[in-house]
């Protein structure tokens, strides 16, 4: 009668020994995601966002989360990791078995921005503003616009390649192809060529006109052709502005006063501009 018993008794403890590490085995674990901007890179401590989802119905629900090295409890399976820095995604598939950490190399570059008025300026600390596309032999495309800024100096995260960059500040207006390689951090500095204009109206008497003045500068085309292109626009009294180096036309108008001057601006030039103002469309 004893041998039955032990027999039996050894069979649950099978049983029991069956089935403890499949239970452990799908408890989850702890691991943790490390973006790299290059293989082999230091992780990177600004902020990454990520988007974790399993291959399958058997792994943890999808999680999205911004963090630099998030820690996340995820079940045994296999998932995909993406993650997402400036304008670089990089999406790797791994498989969670154990605790331990996981890392996504983005493959991007930086570029940096800035812009100096002359050769011998200062960088400018005012907002200035960029826009970056995808280059192209035609020229930039607003439909592949990447990003449009308002920034004294930016910083962008971006994949490799060519891409052409445009900035306006006041008057000056530039457009410069950039590169931007794998891991590589590229200060780029726009010479703005420019400036300065300070402009003042007066009526027919020679008397200062300081209020309701709308100010438009005006660049004609370069092929001669009477249409003009505003470059700039202002409504404070007297304006003092930055120009690239160029032959302008600068119109006031005040009610129904109007006037234009002609002028011309070289590197570091100050010039001073009056406009005289008369009734429109008068003698």
């Amino acid at each position: 009668m004893l041998r039955p018993l032990v027999s039996f008794a050894c069979l649950c403890l099978l049983s029991l020994a069956a089935t403890t590490p499949a239970v452990l085995a799908a408890d989850p674990v702890k691991i943790r995601f490390e973006a790299q901007i290059v293989e082999g890179a230091i992780a990177l401590k600004d902020d990454v966002q990520w988007s974790i989802t399993p291959a399958d119905q058997s792994g943890t629900p999808a999680q999205t989360v911004t963090k630099a090295s998030p820690e996340l409890m995820l079940l045994p399976g296999k998932y995909w990791a993406t993650a997402t820095v400036g304008f670089v995604t990089a999406k790797r598939d791994f498989t969670v078995s154990q605790a331990g950490r996981q890392v996504v190399v983005l493959n991007g570059g930086y570029m940096r921005l800035n812009m100096i008025p002359d050769r011998k300026g200062k960088p400018i600390e005012q907002p200035v503003l960029w826009q970056v596309y995808p280059y192209a032999k035609a020229g930039a495309d607003e439909k592949r616009k990447i990003v449009e800024v308002v920034a004294p100096s930016p910083q962008f995260t971006l994949t490799p390649g060519y891409y052409i960059v445009r900035s306006k500040y006041q008057g000056i207006v530039g457009e410069m192809v950039s590169e931007v390689r794998p891991g590589i951090l590229y200060r780029y500095t726009v010479v703005g060529y420019a400036g300065k204009v300070m402009l003042s109206a007066v009526d027919g008497t020679g008397k200062a006109i300081k209020s309701n003045l709308e100010w438009s500068i005006e660049k004609a085309a370069k092929d001669g052709s009477a249409k003009r292109t505003q470059v700039v626009s202002d409504k404070t009294a007297t304006p003092n502005l930055l120009l690239g180096e160029g032959k302008y036309v600068v119109v006031a108008r005040s009610g129904k006063l109007v006037g234009e001057t002609p002028f011309e601006i070289k590197q570091a030039d100050t010039k001073a501009v009056k406009v005289q103002l008369k009734l429109e469309g008068g003698a």
